[in-house]
């Protein structure tokens, strides 16, 4: 890999930015800019990564905004611009999720493929503030193989997308909104015309907080008993 140059982070002072311009330019390293260390940009973690910004949008919407006043102040914006001009043309096609379908269905000897178009299963995908781990990709894949997704919020929503054949339950924090947990009672249930799923699949841990019976003492979706549950670790 080659290293076309460096922007430094968190730099103490006019001293210890010297320092580090000197010890990257022996090493042939452009440096295009430094940012200095700030308590005004911000970006919390905890258990699994970062502090996600449905939690904390007004607080990530002011550190983005001065984040990007120290990029301006701080970095050589038209020497990166320049950088990124000259970069090669990428030799590989663009991911194309139709393709990568077609290549799934013919790996798998006996794989039925797409099917009629016209009869498009409803795939239902909890989305939210309580779940924000997701894939673009995941999304697209589940379309190209012939799926109707369909989003929907747990949190907010009394009933699963009209005509749900199937359930996608991604990563996320559930465990923070518990207390808006009997919310979900009724999204548990599918509306009237949904057909039940004819295959479970194996529960996460975002679905064992949303969908058993309780979660630190607040009422859930109750689709499993209590000794279904998880925790932290």
């Amino acid at each position: 890999m080659r290293v076309a140059g460096v922007i430094l982070n968190k730099v103490g002072s006019d001293r210890h930015e010297a320092m580090l311009r000197e010890a990257l330019e022996g090493c042939g390293v452009p440096v295009f800019g430094a940012l200095r260390r700030t308590r005004e940009v911000r970006a919390p973690s905890r258990h699994l990564g970062l502090v996600p910004v449905a939690e904390r949008q007004a607080e990530a919407v002011d550190s983005a905004a001065a984040l990007a006043a120290r990029v301006r102040e701080g970095c050589d914006l038209e020497g990166l611009l320049a950088l990124a001009r000259s970069a090669p043309p990428l030799s590989e096609a663009a991911w194309d999720p139709e393709e990568e379908m077609r290549r799934a269905v013919e790996a798998v000897p006996g794989a039925a493929g797409r099917g009629d178009r016209a009869a498009r299963p409803v795939v239902a995908v909890a989305g939210g503030a309580a779940f924000t781990f997701s894939y673009a990709e995941h999304t697209e894949l589940l379309t190209a193989a012939g799926a109707r997704v369909v989003p929907f919020d747990p949190l907010r929503d009394e009933h699963l997308p009209e005509g749900t054949g199937g359930l996608v339950i991604g990563g996320g924090f559930p465990e923070v909104y518990a207390p808006s947990c009997p919310r979900t009672s009724r999204c548990g249930q599918p509306s009237p015309s949904s057909p039940r799923p004819a295959r479970p699949s194996p529960p996460n841990v975002p679905d064992c907080c949303i969908w058993r019976a309780r979660w630190t003492g607040s009422r859930c979706a109750g689709c499993w008993p209590p000794r279904h549950g998880c925790r932290n670790v």
